[in-house]
């Protein structure tokens, strides 16, 4: 497992391309893992560096009414197996103060999205 520095030499090299890539929201575990697989094998091949990106709400997904104000605890359970099994840094969105301190355990790489920077945080 990388530690944040060693995320951020190969995100910010300018010999190193990376791609952050994933399901847009995490809809089930089984989905994750497939992409996950599927985009790990990949960028081995090519000497890619690979950051999986999920989101654990969306707020103009009907789903994420569900989880107003937090992420949810089985999201970040799967982004926890895809760091675990896949050896790679994750990143998920974060909408609100509270989903920041509930991601900011478990992943490597938080992302504000404009419209709720400009809304929340």
């Amino acid at each position: 497992m990388l530690n944040a520095a060693a995320i951020w030499k190969n995100l910010n090299s300018p010999r190193q391309l990376f791609l952050i890539a994933g399901p847009c929201v995490i809809e089930n575990e089984k989905l994750c893992r497939q992409v996950a697989a599927s985009l790990v094998k990949s960028c081995r091949q090519l000497g890619i560096f690979y950051v999986f990106k999920a989101a654990s709400t969306r707020p103009t997904a009907p789903r994420a009414r569900r989880f107003a104000g937090r992420a949810s605890r089985p999201d970040l359970k799967t982004l926890a197996a895809i760091r675990e099994e896949f050896g790679v840094p994750v990143l998920t969105d974060v909408h609100t103060e509270a989903q920041a301190a509930a991601a900011g355990g478990v992943v490597d790489i938080l992302q504000i999205p404009r419209s709720s920077a400009a809304r929340r945080i």
